[in-house]
């Protein structure tokens, strides 16, 4: 079955984002500990392509807790991919301890620093709060967030206290136009049922 995602289909998602962030800065990743006693961080990349973190010498960290809201440009010192995560070491940072600020921190990126998109490809944070209609014009819901279940993208549209994951799928979803802030899916039979 074809798929729409990262090289699949003809709509391409190229880095994937939790939400919409503010003043043009765009989630790529998300820090989830440090590694070693060197001060490295585990990243979780929301991209397709871990090398995007090695594109940079300076990232943007939304800091969690206490100094929420703060973002930080720090200089990366070295990123390098390792299993499914990435691993970055950020100037300034030699301990551990040093490196637990940024746990749970957001990795952001300028807009403008991305690649472009082709036609037919869009970032995760183009579709999150699109709403999604049926073939008929009813309304599905708003997309609140997207993930991949490994096979291919999830849609999570919620429309009240209801919500509906829409498989992110050639034979799902039909169009999206971003420019109107919809997209047009055919839900597999039963999904609307659950």
């Amino acid at each position: 079955q074809d798929q729409k995602k990262v090289r699949a289909g003809n709509h391409r998602i190229t880095i994937p984002g939790e939400a919409l962030t503010t003043d043009s800065l765009v989630t790529i990743g998300r820090v989830n500990r440090t590694h070693g006693v060197k001060g490295e961080l585990r990243v979780s990349p929301f991209t397709d392509s871990p090398d995007l973190f090695s594109r940079y010498n300076r990232l943007y960290f939304r800091l969690t807790g206490g100094e929420r809201g703060l973002d930080e440009l720090v200089q990366i010192i070295e990123a390098r991919p390792h299993k499914n995560i990435v691993l970055l070491k950020l100037k300034g940072v030699f301990t551990r301890e040093a490196a637990a600020r940024f746990v749970g921190a957001e990795v952001l990126i300028p807009r403008a620093w991305l690649p472009p998109t082709e036609a037919g490809e869009y970032y995760w944070t183009d579709l999150i709060g699109l709403k999604v209609i049926d073939e008929r014009g009813l309304g599905l819901g708003r997309i609140e967030r997207i993930f991949q279940n490994g096979d291919h993208d999830i849609l999570v549209l919620k429309e009240g206290d209801r919500e509906i994951l829409l498989p992110f799928l050639n034979d799902v979803v039909i169009s999206v136009d971003c420019g109107a802030g919809i997209i047009t899916a055919s839900p597999p039979d039963g999904l609307l049922d659950l």
